[in-house]
Formats: C-alpha cells, sequence, structure tokens
C-alpha cells in the first residue's frame, strides 16, 4: 500500500472523527429546553402522585425507581407528566420542578433535569458518536476505494 492510497483510505473518518469533536451534541430534548428557556416559556410543576418499583437484576442486586407523576397548567390548560428517578438510598424527589414548554405546542415539553445525561459526560458521548461513525466511514470508504475504484 502506497502512502497515496493510506492517505486517500484515512482521510475521510479521519475528517469524520474531527467533524463529530467539534460538533455540539444535541438532543431533541435539549433542543426544546433551549428553545423555551431562551424564550421564558416554563411553568412550575408540582408533584401529585408517586410509587416506587424495585426490581431485581440478572446478578441479584436489588434496584429502585420512584415514577413521579407532576401536573402543571399552562394556557388554562391542567397538564400532567411522569418523570423517573433511581430511588439512591434516600428515596427523595423534588416536590417542584420547572417544565419547559413549546408555546404553539405545549404537548411537547420538558422538565428543566430532563434534558441533561447524568450517565456520561458531553465529551465522552461525542468521542464515542466519533468512533463509531469513523469507523462505518472507514469500513464503507475502504470497501469503496478499494473494490470499486482499485486504487
Amino acid at each position: 500500500m502506497t502512502l497515496k492510497q493510506f492517505a486517500v483510505i484515512i482521510i475521510p473518518p479521519l475528517l469524520t472523527f474531527v467533524f463529530f469533536l467539534i460538533r455540539q451534541p444535541r438532543t431533541k430534548k435539549q433542543k426544546l429546553f433551549q428553545k423555551a428557556q431562551a424564550n421564558g416559556w416554563y411553568v412550575e410543576a408540582t408533584a401529585t402522585k408517586w410509587h416506587y418499583s424495585t426490581k431485581t437484576t440478572d446478578d441479584m442486586s436489588d434496584y429502585s425507581k420512584i415514577f413521579v407523576t407532576y401536573e402543571y397548567t399552562i394556557n388554562g390548560h391542567k397538564q400532567t407528566k411522569r418523570f423517573m428517578y433511581r430511588n439512591d438510598d434516600n428515596g427523595e424527589f423534588p416536590a417542584q420542578l420547572k417544565v419547559y414548554y413549546l408555546k404553539n405546542d405545549p404537548s411537547q415539553a420538558v422538565f428543566e433535569n430532563d434534558v441533561e445525561d447524568n450517565n456520561f459526560s458531553p465529551f465522552y458521548t461525542t468521542f464515542k458518536k466519533g468512533c463509531s461513525w469513523s469507523f462505518i466511514v472507514f469500513i464503507i470508504w475502504g470497501i469503496l476505494v478499494l473494490n470499486v475504484l482499485n486504487i
């Protein structure tokens, strides 16, 4: 394999990886939250119902969740939304939350703490996506270049 062949095969996946590193990742919930927050479209929601659920996993460990129903009013219409918390020993959850919504479609709503991904940092998530897409581009581009273009 010559240097030219190597460069032709490696540059597209490398550019894909760099694109994902500099791109700001946002989910649909994050976009809705940012738009509603910028426009001041939010109301306070109050916890009205909740229940606890405990489940045993395959490794025989128990974990518990709290399912909370919050109620809020937008433009005179009552809305409800459920949220799930992990029960980390203390069994507490916020009694009130801010709910961010779209003015033209109040059914599109997210809680203020629903937009954060606590499992992974944004850099790790971006890095993971960049690696995945780079690998896919590398495979497809490699097949295309080596088989179709016969470089």
